[in-house]
């Protein structure tokens, strides 16, 4: 398969805990992710407001969504332990902001990302100011 021309990256989907993501975004980027072979090129940062996940969780809570659309959960394990990691917004404070900030900076040094980043808002209508 020829190399992929998208530069790694990563992509941070805000509300990721939501019936959007969930349904149509996980198993999209999953496909996307293995049709291009972008696996190592591509981490993924979910985000949300829920203090109930962690990494691991969050991880879990993937392998669910994606395996539930027929993929081999096998193969999105180990997809999901190596490209997916989850931070909480909580009351979304300046302190969770900066927590946001540190979890970018510490997935964009281990996966040696050179700072690309794709945010993605995964957020119902009522997230916005009207």
């Amino acid at each position: 398969m020829p190399q992929s021309s998208v530069e790694p990256h990563l992509f941070v989907i805000l509300g990721a805990t939501g019936d959007l993501n969930k349904r149509k975004l996980l198993p999209a980027l999953y496909d996307l992710i293995q049709e291009d072979d972008l696996a190592n090129h591509c981490q993924i940062l979910g985000v949300s407001r829920s203090s109930e996940f962690t990494d691991e969780r969050f991880r879990e809570w993937a392998v669910e969504a994606i395996g539930a659309t027929g993929r081999d959960r096998d193969e999105v394990k180990r997809w999901a332990r190596d490209c997916v990691s989850y931070q909480s917004i909580g009351d979304q404070s300046p302190a969770h902001f900066a927590e946001l900030s540190e979890k970018i900076e510490l997935i964009e040094t281990k996966h040696n990302l050179a700072g690309n980043r794709v945010f993605y808002l995964a957020l119902p209508p009522g997230a916005f100011p009207g």
